[in-house]
């Protein structure tokens, strides 16, 4: 301690706690917080296999939605609030980041199966990756179709617009599907 204490004072501090500040009884509860955040965050991002930042947004959006959807139909509309809406608007989401979960599952064990030959393994992680990230999308997409739907609701010009737009790449996606699907059964 003497060592660094002269170090320190080399540099123009008084001793460790003038170098650290006032703040520097905090720090062992600081340092708590950080490691069950980073704990938490690990898990998630490793168990899921998005960032952190995604599902802030997810849960973000998720939220705004719901608020949103309450405040268009209670408010704005004047209609009667229904719980099983209400709760469909939170099982959904529910349900699709559990899909989420256990793709990234699926392909992580398929990540470290031992399967033979490697063409064959890696094959069958990118086709779990592209259904894993097609979920990631699909989920993104329907919480900003659903808000924009509520806020066209409210006439919001930039909503309805966006609303249609959505629905129609939906429509053309679900239209190539359909012919995909003819053109593979015939």
């Amino acid at each position: 301690m003497k060592t660094i204490n002269y170090i320190l004072k080399l540099m123009g501090f008084l001793d460790v706690s003038d170098f650290l500040g006032k703040y520097h009884p905090l720090f062992g509860s600081i340092f708590a917080s950080s490691l069950t955040f980073g704990i938490i965050t690990g898990f998630i991002e490793t168990h899921s296999g998005i960032s952190i930042l995604l599902w802030v947004f997810f849960a973000a959006g998720t939220l705004f939605d719901l608020l949103v959807g309450l405040y268009t139909n209670l408010i704005y509309l004047k209609l009667k609030f229904e719980s099983d809406r209400f709760f469909r608007g939170i099982f959904k989401p529910f349900v699709m980041f559990v899909v989420i979960f256990l793709t990234n599952t699926f392909k992580r064990g398929l990540e470290n199966s031992h399967i033979k030959p490697e063409l064959l393994e890696d094959l069958a992680v990118y086709m779990t990756a592209t259904i894993h990230y097609s979920f990631v999308i699909t989920i993104g997409v329907f919480i900003l179709l659903s808000i924009a739907e509520n806020m066209a609701k409210m006439d919001i010009r930039a909503a309805v617009t966006l609303t249609k737009m959505l629905n129609m790449k939906i429509k053309k996606l679900e239209k190539f599907n359909d012919e995909n699907d003819i053109d593979s059964a015939a």
